[in-house]
């Protein structure tokens, strides 16, 4: 049952990672008494944030549980939101299509629905300043658009030095 269930590693925690986590936990664990459920939980958490978290929290129940890691790990208040959006930047090997949706995806989840501000949430969290650059020339300030001319332009592939 414990091999069903993945780490949870708080400090690289998304909202997406928590809710597959709890889903996992929630599905493998169905059908067993809470102290077993409670026990599991504890040895699935990873880091030294979710340790303090397991050690300063106080669970008599299934449902107690399911109630804070929903607050603390799964819902994000609007600052928290603003932060993740303003934070994030393009990964290594992450393709412009993926961090087009995935910057799509945060500001649908903050409510900012300007396209001129996703677009410079987009440009900006982008790691090549090479493609940064070719964007500045882009007419229309649309993500969609940007992801496909970087794909047309043949910038998303990576060069020494990016």
């Amino acid at each position: 049952m414990l091999k069903l269930i993945p780490f949870f590693n708080v400090r690289n925690a998304s909202t997406e990672s928590a809710r597959d986590f709890w889903w996992c936990f929630e599905t493998a664990t169905e059908g067993f008494d809470d102290p077993v459920r409670l026990r599991v939980f504890a040895a699935r958490m990873n880091g030294d944030v979710a340790e303090r978290w397991c050690l300063s929290s106080r669970w008599g129940d299934f449902e107690t549980l399911k109630r804070r890691f929903y607050h603390r790990f799964i819902r994000l208040s609007e600052e928290q939101l603003l932060q993740r959006l303003c934070d994030a930047v393009q990964e290594r090997d992450d393709p412009v299509d993926e961090w087009g949706l995935r910057v799509a995806r945060y500001c649908d989840e903050a409510q900012w629905f300007n396209e001129s501000m996703r677009y410079t949430v987009f440009k900006n969290g982008l790691r090549s300043e090479r493609v940064q650059r070719c964007l500045d020339c882009l007419p229309i300030h649309s993500i969609e658009v940007a992801c496909e001319w970087v794909v047309a332009k043949e910038l998303h592939r990576p060069v020494r030095g990016d």
